[in-house]
């Protein structure tokens, strides 16, 4: 995903993934709002894992 910070009015503008293709600024919110939950989950799970890995 790619999008632009237009600093005079402090937003992000111009919202697209690699290719071209437009994406709705509120998609890139939603996507980054859910890409912090997936982190956060693994970093409880991949330890456990480990625990009964042994």
């Amino acid at each position: 995903m790619v999008a632009d910070y237009d600093a005079v009015n402090h937003q992000l503008t111009n919202a697209r993934l690699s290719d071209g293709t437009p994406i709705p600024i509120g998609e890139i919110g939603r996507i980054a709002v859910a890409a912090v939950w997936l982190l956060l989950l693994l970093q409880v799970l991949v330890p456990v894992v480990y625990i009964f890995a042994d």
